[in-house]
């Protein structure tokens, strides 16, 4: 699978100037007109993100439940140790899984 590729808006501008045999000043009034990307930041941390990884909100609940499922009933202790499910959820609510989930689903987008 080949990498997508992209190319700077002086660049383009300079590879199609010489392609179409256009003066590169008639092509900087195009390139100015088209809108910049939305910066997207790192919900932690608040960084600047080059390439987001998105996903489906749909797809991304169908993954996380499946991974919660497995590590909840193979790994977590609390499902043994608890009397009633009130006393399971208030440890499901501090999960620090569930933490990690929730921070990676607001990055989660429906299209």
């Amino acid at each position: 699978m080949n990498p997508k590729k992209y190319i700077e808006p002086s660049k383009a501008a300079e590879v199609l100037s010489e392609k179409l045999n256009v003066p590169v000043e008639d092509l900087v009034d195009i390139f100015s007109e088209i809108p910049p990307a939305p910066a997207v930041e790192c919900k932690h941390c608040g960084k600047p993100i080059r390439f987001p990884v998105a996903f489906h909100t749909a797809c991304f609940e169908l993954a996380a439940g499946a991974v919660m499922e497995k590590v909840c009933d193979k790994y977590c202790r609390f499902p043994g140790e608890c009397s009633s499910q009130e006393e399971l959820d208030k440890h499901c609510d501090s999960c620090e899984l569930m933490e990690l989930l929730n921070l990676m689903s607001m990055g989660s987008g429906d299209e």
